[in-house]
């Protein structure tokens, strides 16, 4: 996936050149220079039923080539993500720094959209992308809780189905909030510390945490699961954990 080096993150649509339809093989010219790709299907619609000649589809860039077997490349790091990102997605908000990537949920808010805050955003999840030092197989573990429990999958924030779910280093319940809408009214209001526990943190910046393990489930199943059944012996021990979906 080529891009600017001074680009930190930008929004990509997972959709072709026509409609809503989820992209199956991502490609471009080797000429182009943009992020969108296109299907062979849409290809061949303009370049050989619509008689449009060889060129790229996007009306915005139209880049002209002269064989197909040679001068159409598949995109591996767009086909990298459409293999592990939800069905349902039609779009992801990519970090190049990292080449970390979330789903934009429908009606989500976009990045781009809060240039205020943009900056800000970009620190914090520059960071805490790195830090691997808590999850929930480590609450499980600090807290010694066993049995079988339900874990709500909505954001106390936002009401919405959580997109990058967080906790405060020293948090040390199961439920998570989202980092996006945390951070929105964060920007409004100062004082607010977890959403879940009221803890207030000295520092967000050095105290926030992305559950990796519950990033990696959420991002793969469908926006509409709202809840999950949590086995403590069984999610302890390996990352590759039974579900029950309620």
């Amino acid at each position: 996936m080529e891009t600017e080096t001074t680009l930190v993150s930008s929004d990509i649509q997972l959709t072709g050149v026509y409609g809503r339809e989820r992209l199956k093989t991502p490609l471009r010219t080797k000429f182009c220079k943009h992020l969108p790709c296109f299907d062979e299907a849409q290809l061949l619609k303009e370049s050989v039923i619509a008689n449009k000649g060889e060129k790229c589809p996007f009306k915005s860039c139209e880049e002209e080539f002269k064989d197909f077997a040679t001068d159409i490349v598949i995109d591996e790091k767009m086909e990298e993500i459409l293999d592990s990102v939800r069905e349902d997605c039609l779009g992801v908000t990519y970090f190049f720094k990292h080449q970390f990537y979330f789903c934009k949920d429908p009606s989500s808010h976009s990045l781009s959209k809060e240039k205020d805050h943009t900056n800000y955003f970009h620190m914090l999840i520059d960071e805490i992308h790195n830090r691997k030092d808590h999850n929930i197989s480590y609450v499980i573990s600090a807290t010694k809780i066993h049995g079988i429990f339900n874990l709500s999958l909505i954001c106390p924030i936002s009401l919405r189905r959580i997109n990058l779910p967080c906790r405060f280093k020293s948090c040390l319940h199961l439920e998570t909030f989202d980092l996006i809408p945390y951070l929105l009214r964060k920007a409004k209001e100062a004082a607010i510390g977890c959403p879940i526990c009221h803890h207030q943190p000295k520092d967000i910046a050095s105290e926030l945490r992305l559950d990796q393990t519950l990033f990696r489930y959420l991002r793969k199943k469908p926006y509409t699961t709202l809840k999950r059944v949590i086995n403590t012996d069984t999610d302890c021990r390996s990352l590759k954990t039974q579900l029950a979906f309620i």
